[in-house]
């Protein structure tokens, strides 16, 4: 195609965009070269990237008409693939990186098959990692392996061995490390205050950093080497006795790596690098405890005082003068990362401080009296830092061997520490070496004032708010989901006073009746089987056909009775109410009454039933407010949130269906039903509206049905008609063109799904 075509087919791809026409020159102009079918592939994939990023469209044209000759249909289409992942992990740098070097792999169709890549194992690393450490770790792709304490960097992809499966081992060893220095607190506030300050330097613990602490050294670089060696041994100690397995897998590959590091140093027979080898392969090497620096390590290990172990070593390495170059690590990982994790550490301080206290006070009131002092004093005290958290070795050989889980005693018994409070005296002992006095002190207030929520935190009566969770999103332009693309947070609505309850059963005073009567019979779903060998009463019909039969010479039935029979309900129904902005007004006030009479109703048919609301804000803030727990009694705190329903923001609604899934799982019922309760369609601030909007919806809603939940929608929205059907299906919605009859129609509609 010339020129004039390729600009008509270009304008048709982006329709009703109107881009530059200086942009469209420079990037058709390199397609004037290409036959026409190789012209035509690539300009049929720009409806695929353009809503995404109109510069990358531009950039795809250019480096495809460079690298066309290379692809075939199906390579084109995985390439751009690869290159919409590198768009969303790195953006438009990323992106153009990635094309604009030639991917060997892609073109020659062949993988390497020992290589492994990190994006291919991603979802199975993070569980193993979140498992080993018991902390909520993700991983990333980075140029450098370390940790900011939440996030583990790791390379892109690692080839260093000829089998699959030892790279891949690789992966779980750099894992393990890394997890093993957070929990015994390499990076923690405690580790970094000096044993013996110099006199004109004013330590304060709350505020002393990294930095200054190794400036206290004569020779900072090697102080930073030897405390991270210490720790190493230290983490390499907790891997030999907690994951005794790992070691032994990963004992050749270590050897191997080993050879690949002495490959890369300059000292390669100093003291400081056989001290690295007896660390990362005992096994292998003289063994630490012939090792020199052993003797120091196990007299440091004596010292009351964390940082006593490595400055035993620093001293003897400057005193014989065997450091002349900063230590290598690679490849087993990089340098401690210090600045990164310090500025999250003391944000996640903070944060745990909040989230233990609440916590903490809830188990207090669940479990131990706190009416009074005298009450407070039965509580055992840890008598290190007066804490409650106590852990409960038998003996002090145990003590020394293995570290059981803390316990908490309450009047001589004790308490099992739920695992989330459990994950949280972890995260604060690896930060701060214990759990502060203060910690346990806010707690006790909370306790005794009925407090147990972080006022701030937007949930109620004490429930903390929810970690944000990563869902899915469905990409309909590719054909695949963007994984962990939306994070949605769950927490409570703070109710609030009101007479809003009572104002509207006395309003709909009259429909309610007519409604609890319909329910109470959909509550006795009673029915006569006649022809039973057994029953109440004799089934006359029965019995006349039997007399028939005997004067006939045929043998009479035996069942002649007729027996009440019962059926039992077994439905479970979650509400999903949208609670964007568009809601404000008449609208919201009718869903609020309408979830009111729907409340009463169900009370009488004794059905399961939860109620959720959800709104959110670009993709990374979804939110879905719980007002009534599928489990939780209607009471008044229940009748409080639904009295503060109230419009928020946006209206995605792709992850909190997803959410509400994961809500059902457990549920164990014959019938699920995901009723809907929206006023228009799903549209978020961010690209997500038109048609991928729908399409994401729809395809959530798939996965509903594909787990055995119906999911219906009851909308007032006047144009919802276009797109209910190819959501919902049809039969499956239905539209309130009154607003006012919302109360009663919800009610009625639900009796209908439910009979």
């Amino acid at each position: 195609m010339d020129y004039q075509s390729l600009h008509k087919l270009f304008h048709k791809q982006v329709y009703p965009s109107e881009p530059n026409e200086w942009d469209i020159e420079d990037a058709l102009g390199d397609l004037e070269d290409l036959d026409e079918e190789e012209q035509r592939r690539l300009l049929l994939a720009i409806p695929t990237i353009w809503p995404i990023s109109h510069s990358l469209s531009f950039s795809f044209l250019k480096e495809g008409a460079r690298q066309a000759l290379e692809f075939d249909q199906e390579t084109l289409a995985e390439w751009l693939r690869r290159i919409l992942s590198n768009y969303e992990e790195g953006g438009l740098k990323k992106a153009r990186a990635y094309m604009a070097e030639e991917d060997v792999e892609l073109v020659n169709g062949q993988k390497d098959q020992h290589i492994v890549r990190l994006e291919q194992h991603l979802s199975r690393l993070n569980t193993y990692a979140r498992g080993i450490s018991g902390l909520e770790l993700i991983i990333t792709e980075a140029d450098r392996t370390y940790t900011d304490t939440e996030t583990l960097y790791l390379p892109q992809q690692v080839d260093f061995f000829t089998d699959h499966n030892d790279n891949l081992l690789y992966y779980k060893l750099t894992i393990a490390l890394l997890s093993c220095c957070i929990i015994q607190g390499s990076f923690g506030r405690h580790r970094f205050i000096p044993n013996t300050p110099q006199p004109d330097i004013s330590i304060n613990e709350q505020d002393y950093d990294v930095q200054r602490f190794f400036e206290r050294f004569a020779n900072p670089q090697c102080a930073q080497d030897m405390f991270q060696l210490v720790e190493l041994y230290r983490a390499m100690q907790m891997l030999a006795h907690e994951f005794p397995g790992l070691m032994l897998e990963t004992r050749n590959i270590r050897a191997i790596l080993w050879e690949l590091h002495k490959q890369e140093v300059v000292t390669k027979d100093s003291e400081i690098e056989r001290f690295f080898a007896a660390i990362m392969i005992p096994e292998g090497s003289d063994g630490i405890e012939r090792h020199p620096f052993f003797s120091l390590l196990e007299n440091g290990e004596k010292s009351s005082e964390d940082s006593g172990v490595f400055e035993l070593i620093y001293h003897q390495v400057i005193e014989d003068g065997l450091y002349t170059t900063s230590v290598s690590f690679y490849p087993f990982l990089d340098t401690f990362q210090y600045t990164e994790a310090q500025g999250i550490r003391e944000r996640r301080i903070e944060q745990d401080s909040k989230e233990f206290a609440s916590l903490l006070a809830d188990l207090l009131r669940r479990n131990g009296p706190q009416s009074s002092q005298d009450e407070k004093k039965n509580i055992v005290m840890d008598e290190a830092d007066t804490a409650l958290i106590m852990p409960t070795w038998e003996s002090e050989q145990e003590m020394e061997s293995e570290r059981q889980k803390p316990m908490l005693m309450v009047d001589n018994k004790s308490v099992d520490l739920p695992d989330e409070l459990l994950e949280i005296i972890n995260r604060i002992e690896a930060d701060l070496g214990k759990v502060p006095k203060g910690y346990v002190s806010a707690a006790f207030g909370m306790a005794g004032k009925a407090k147990s929520a972080d006022d701030g935190a937007g949930g109620d009566e004490g429930e903390p708010v929810s970690e944000f969770i990563p869902y899915d999103e469905w990409d309909y332009r590719r054909q695949g989901y963007r994984k962990e693309w939306c994070s949605l947070r769950e927490q409570v609505i703070r109710g609030v006073r009101s007479t809003f309850v009572d104002r509207t059963l006395k309003k709909h005073r009259g429909p309610l009746m007519k409604i609890r009567r319909q329910f109470e019979m959909m509550n006795t779903r009673e029915h006569f089987a006649r022809r039973r060998r057994h029953g109440n009463d004799l089934d006359l019909d029965a019995l006349i056909d039997s007399l028939g039969d005997q004067k006939a010479g045929l043998a009479p039935s035996e069942k002649l009775f007729v027996r009440l029979v019962r059926n039992e309900r077994s439905i479970s129904t979650l509400f999903l109410v949208d609670m964007s902005n568009s809601t404000e007004g008449w609208v919201g006030v009718a869903i609020k009454e309408a979830l009111v009479l729907l409340c009463e109703a169900m009370e009488i048919v004794g059905d399961r039933y939860g109620i959720y609301g959800f709104s959110g804000m670009r993709r990374m803030r979804s939110e879905v407010f719980k007002i009534k727990d599928i489990a939780e009694c209607y009471t008044d705190r229940v009748k409080e949130r639904l009295a503060a329903i109230s419009p928020k923001e946006y209206t995605r609604m792709g992850p909190p269906i997803r959410h509400m899934i994961d809500q059902f799982q457990g549920v164990d019922t014959r019938s699920r039903l995901l009723l809907m309760l929206t006023d228009g369609k799903p549209e978020d601030y961010d690209d997500y509206k038109g048609q991928y909007a729908i399409e994401d919806t729809r395809k959530a809603l798939a996965e509903a049905r594909g787990c055995g939940i119906h999911p219906y929608c009851i909308t007032i929205d006047r144009e919802a008609h276009d797109y209910l059907e190819h959501l919902f299906g049809r039969g499956n919605y239905t539209y309130v063109n009154n607003i006012e009859q919302l109360p009663a129609r919800l009610s009625e509609i639900y009796r209908l799904l439910t009979k």
